[in-house]
């Protein structure tokens, strides 16, 4: 899927503000809809996150950025 360039430009308009920007780590689609259902305007993944979800590991360099990239592309 390719990055949505609507919500590209919102996250830089977001970015540009003086509000400070509250953004929830999600690991997966569900916490992603979960924080999103909250209200926040905003989400980031965590390589450590998705290693601990995925893995069950704590974040110790098993994951490879792809497979974070790839978990990326799918919450969005």
């Amino acid at each position: 899927m390719a990055p949505s360039p609507k919500k590209a430009a919102a996250l830089r308009r977001l970015l540009k503000e003086e509000e400070i920007l509250l953004a929830p780590g999600c690991f997966n689609a569900l916490s992603a809809c979960l924080i999103e259902q909250a209200g926040f305007k905003a989400i980031y993944v965590s390589g450590a996150a998705v290693a601990g979800n995925f893995l069950g590991y704590p974040d110790i360099g098993l994951t490879t950025m792809s497979e974070v990239l790839e978990n990326a592309r799918n919450i969005v």
